[in-house]
């Protein structure tokens, strides 16, 4: 490469070199395997853009404007029915990879009863606020219990346990409910 350009630069600097030559040195540097893209006058290539600015930029507008009629006449493709067949597939595709046991798990957990029940539950019964504040209130009111009880010497109850969850949970369930209360009116 570097030989090339010291050839390049004496044919250019020696003054009896014609035209003609130069124009012949230049188109065998091109032919060469060496130099496989074609060398641009950098005026040339500056018009080249500019020629190819308001083109892209028609397409583009033309391109945005398809789509919005695209949009417009958008046909809703997905269905429940798709939407089950493609949950089989993938539950199938996983379940090639587990061990007997895990297989029987997997379809009995993803036996449409089974997940009817669970999801109801998520929804109603275990309730991540009611969990949460159940957890913190049977922990700190398990801990005030036992405190009392070691410093006054009194027998401890573990029934204190499942009844401060239980006040915990409801107290949980109760402030999410104002919660969200709140959040609807702000909303509207």
């Amino acid at each position: 490469m570097s030989e090339n350009l010291r050839h390049r630069q004496e044919h250019e600097s020696s003054p009896e070199t014609s035209n003609a030559e130069s124009e012949a040195a230049k188109s065998r540097r091109i032919d060469q395997p060496e130099n496989k893209a074609e060398v641009l006058d950098l005026g040339e290539a500056r018009a080249a853009i500019n020629e190819a600015e308001p083109i892209t930029k028609e397409a583009i507008t033309n391109h945005t404007e398809t789509e919005k009629q695209d949009a417009s006449n958008d046909v809703r493709w997905w269905s429940k029915e798709l939407g089950r067949q493609t949950f089989d597939r993938t539950l199938t595709s996983v379940r090639r990879h587990l061990s007997a046991p895990e297989k029987q798990l997997s379809k009995f957990i993803h036996a449409p009863v089974v997940e009817k029940i669970s999801d109801f539950g998520g929804k109603t019964v275990a309730r991540p606020s009611g969990i949460l504040l159940g957890g913190i209130f049977s922990f700190v009111g398990s801990l005030g219990v036992y405190l009392l009880a070691r410093h006054l010497g009194g027998e401890l109850r573990y029934s204190i346990f499942a009844a401060t969850f239980i006040a915990g949970y409801l107290l949980g369930l109760v402030v999410e409910l104002i919660w969200r209360l709140v959040a609807r009116n702000k909303a509207s």
